[in-house]
């Protein structure tokens, strides 16, 4: 009952018996068909009724048959209760009833239905171009190009001629299925046919090209429209603009806002957004939010004023730019104007924090959204992932993540890369290994940034059978290891000191045609270096040198560093000078420390001084030398913080030295010396300092009781040890 109540509900009851002129009420329905609480009884139906309606049908006036069709029509969009009704006058249904259902079924997306009635049609009667448009549109409304095509080739069958609502309908199919080729097709079959595209066939044609990316193609078609002296109205504009957002033409698509204008078509909200967006697609945030302001001001109705849209295409173009403030600028700003922000708004604030590792804001949103009732979709949730793993805050990533699975949001490949990666940057190996073999079993496949990620965090720990069975599952998942692979799995091999896998593989990414760069010789060498193959690690830096590949600082300290483990005090000599010798390369405190090191282990004082005081020229060392006042007195101290043990004992020879010489005025010195670099926790420099001071027959240190570290070289030592010196001299 429920059902024909909108048949009935706009027009006045009427006392008349079904069958007088073919009008009926509610309550004629229940007594000819039986509907008791809500449920029509089709077989306790009199039998009669049919016939007699069959008869008086015959013989009714052209209006009184009519009348089913309407009331067909009243039944909106409930095709069902429409179709009960048909079903109820079948037999001597009409064209008129015909089209009447079929336009129901179409509006409803029963496209099936609606080609089914036109078949039966056929069998009866002889359908009329109104009928089958209808059937076309019905087949446009859910979405069946194809079908829409066929009965629009098939109008000419019936001995028909397609009309302009013909055509635009099947244009109309084409453009919902993104058919922008088959709409081309359908345009000049109308012309060949001597039928006029009108604006809606025209706008059906931009939008169309514009689904599919043919920019070009409707920009085309919007000055076709004018050479046919047709005005292009707000739809054809919005079309067009619509087609350069997707084809990234911001340019044109702020064009033709100007355009606008020119003809004076008036812009409205979706006009705006859609410019906004081509905007905001180039990453060109500042055009996007002149669009906004021009949004603002834009006299006239309030169809124009922004919404949640307009702010969040200007808000993702400011992430895109990276210009965070402006994305929280515009999140306030929208509040304040009551516009209630959705998900893309809060993904876009996620994302701008993300881009500039605010991750702690980033997560703030994230949970405003969720307070908000607003539930995160994917990109959100990535975004935030991605926050946590480039703050280094790998427990959050792993949360999100869990979270994600815990909504029913099925996590995708950039969930997993994100979460992974903030596992290898917390060091955290197996659960990236985890984490990858999880993302396979979910039926995801890894990319290379998910190995990548994977094997990086293998090579933080060192461990590198791992990360080379990594690289090999790269190759059985039919992915292209690339240059981050190898290094990161070079890199592992250099941690472990496994010197051999890392030549290995070097010469492997060679063989696969990808080019080493100055990061994977770097770990080549450096391997070499924990080694102790130092010939290998000078041949590596020469070939670096052979294929181009710009040697940087931790190229030749990684060198040197082998000569030194190697006692090749020489070759680290020699290697110094090449590296002051070239040409953006600056040596630094490792590299002198290095070649110091092997200096003082061959007891090359004299040499270990002179490069010694190369570093200081440079600015080298000079921290640990440095002028402090005590009590009013005028005290040296020598802070050897951070010094190796070579360095220590030439940094103390030095400083005696020079008071020998005459270079440095005798006070009291203090030195400071810590544990000392590469100690691993035992304390190294207070024996190595004792010792210089020792050899040398030095000042008497005055102990600190209160700080071991702590050697006091007093004024008085110091001058009794220089005469001493000089008598001892003379």
């Amino acid at each position: 009952t429920d059902k024909l109540l909108p048949m009935t509900r706009n027009r006045p009851a009427k006392r008349k018996d079904v069958t007088d002129g073919g009008w009926y009420d509610l309550k004629a329905f229940k007594e000819f068909y039986g509907v008791e609480e809500g449920i029509l009884r089709w077989n306790s139906a009199p039998k009669s009724i049919s016939s007699r309606q069959h008869k008086q049908t015959r013989s009714s006036s052209s209006n009184a048959t009519r009348g089913y069709a309407s009331d067909i029509k009243e039944c909106g969009r409930d095709w069902q209760a429409g179709y009960t009704l048909f079903v109820s006058i079948r037999e001597f249904a009409t064209k008129y009833e015909y089209a009447a259902i079929i336009s129901i079924c179409g509006r409803a997306r029963e496209w099936h239905k609606a080609v089914e009635l036109l078949h039966e049609m056929h069998e009866k009667l002889t359908p009329d171009v109104v009928c089958i448009n209808a059937a076309i549109s019905a087949c446009e409304k859910g979405g069946q190009w194809k079908k829409a095509l066929e009965l629009l080739g098939n109008i000419e069958a019936f001995g028909l001629k397609p009309n302009v609502i013909s055509f635009s309908a099947a244009i109309s199919a084409c453009e919902k299925c993104g058919q922008w080729d088959a709409a081309m097709g359908v345009m000049r079959d109308m012309r060949h046919q001597g039928v006029s595209p009108d604006l809606i066939c025209f706008n059906a044609a931009i939008s169309a090209c514009g689904k599919a990316g043919q920019w070009a193609k409707a920009l085309e078609i919007l000055d076709e429209i004018q050479t046919c002296s047709i005005r292009p109205d707000v739809i054809s504009f919005n079309a067009a603009i619509s087609a350069c957002e997707k084809g990234r033409q911001w340019e044109q698509a702020l064009r033709l806002m100007d355009d606008m204008q020119v003809h004076g078509v008036k812009a409205n909200r979706i006009t705006f957004n859609a410019a906004i967006s081509a905007c905001e697609k180039c990453g060109e945030w500042e055009m996007a939010l002149e669009t906004l302001h021009r949004m603002r001001i834009h006299p006239g109705r309030g169809d124009t004023q922004p919404d949640v849209v307009s702010y969040s295409a200007a808000m993702s173009a400011c992430e895109k730019g990276r210009q965070c403030e402006k994305v929280l600028s515009l999140l306030s700003e929208m509040r304040q104007y009551g516009i209630q922000p959705n998900v893309i708004s809060y993904g876009a604030a996620i994302s701008a924090c993300e881009k500039t590792r605010k991750w702690e804001l980033a997560m703030h949103f994230f949970h405003e959204m969720l307070d908000c009732g607003i539930k995160p979709d994917v990109v959100s949730f990535n975004a935030a992932i991605s926050a946590c793993e480039k703050g280094g805050q790998w427990q959050w990533a792993l949360n999100l993540l869990e979270t994600m699975k815990q909504q029913g949001m099925p996590a995708d490949v950039i969930s997993f890369n994100a979460a992974i990666s903030a596992c290898e940057k917390g060091k955290q190996f197996e659960m990236a290994l985890e984490l990858l073999e999880e993302m396979q079993q979910s039926g995801i496949q890894p990319s290379i940034i998910s190995f990548n990620a994977a094997i990086s965090a293998c090579e933080k720990s060192a461990q590198f059978e791992k990360a080379m069975s990594l690289l090999n599952d790269v190759v059985k998942s039919n992915l292209d290891p690339d240059v981050i692979s190898y290094n990161a799995t070079i890199s592992a091999c250099e941690k472990a000191a496994q010197w051999e896998h890392a030549l290995r593989l070097l010469d492997e990414m060679v063989k696969r045609g990808i080019k080493p760069t100055s990061t994977t010789f770097n770990a080549a060498i450096s391997a070499c270096e924990k080694g102790g193959q130092w010939e290998k690690a000078l041949g590596l830096l020469q070939e670096m040198q052979e294929q181009g590949v710009t040697s940087t600082v931790v190229s030749f300290n990684a060198a040197i560093s082998a000569c030194e483990k190697s006692g090749q005090w020489e070759k680290a000599l020699e290697l110094l000078g090449d590296v002051i010798g070239q040409d953006g390369v600056e040596p630094n405190a490792v590299t002198f420390a290095a070649v110091i090191q092997v200096l003082e282990k061959s007891e090359r004082r004299d040499e270990s001084s002179e490069t010694y005081r190369q570093a200081l020229a440079r600015g080298i060392f000079c921290d640990f030398r440095r002028p402090r006042g005590k009590g009013g007195k005028d005290v040296d101290t020598l802070d050897l913080h951070g010094a190796t043990e070579a360095v220590a004992r030439v940094t103390v020879r030095t400083a005696l030295e020079e008071l020998t010489s005459g270079h440095r005025r005798p006070k009291e010195l203090v030195l400071i010396t810590g544990q000392g670099n590469h100690s691993f926790g035992c304390p190294v420099l207070p024996q190595a300092v004792r010792k210089v001071l020792e050899e040398c027959a030095g000042p008497v240190v005055t102990e600190v009781p209160s700080n071991p570290g702590v050697l006091r070289l007093t004024l008085r030592s110091i001058e009794k040890w220089l005469q001493v010196t000089q008598h001892v001299g003379q």
